[in-house]
């Protein structure tokens, strides 16, 4: 009979440690999983701070080298301009630009950077 109780505590004791083993197991997963999302949300912030960083750098050397000058822009310029555009790798604000930079006239120059700086500002978050 002390054989049989012996081996029912040791039964117990391990069912005991099991069950909680799986509890910690089940912590840790939703644990995990908490974490994993958090790190993900925090990528993405990075994404959106980055882009907008880029954006607002495009913003503002298009405003001071295009807006504010009464002469052509130098090719220079208008090459830099160009690689900012394409390193915020926005179809929308690419596009934009493009439409811009092949303006025929005055008065389609005026609407399309109108269009550029609403496209530009609606893109900052």
């Amino acid at each position: 009979m002390d054989a049989l109780q012996t081996g029912n505590k040791h039964s117990h004791t391990i069912y005991i440690v099991a069950g909680v083993l799986l509890l910690l197991l089940l912590f840790s997963f939703f644990q995990y999983l908490s974490v994993r999302s958090e790190h993900k949300s925090l990528q993405e912030e990075a994404i959106s701070y980055e882009t907008n960083q880029k954006v607002i750098a495009f913003t503002n050397l298009f405003i001071n080298k295009v807006l504010t000058i009464e002469e052509d822009v130098e090719f220079e310029e208008r090459l830099r301009l160009e690689n900012m555009v394409r390193d915020i790798d926005d179809e929308e604000i690419l596009s934009a630009w493009m439409i811009f930079v092949e303006s025929k006239t005055e008065a389609d120059a005026q609407k399309n950077v109108v269009d550029l700086l609403v496209t530009l500002i609606n893109k900052i978050q």
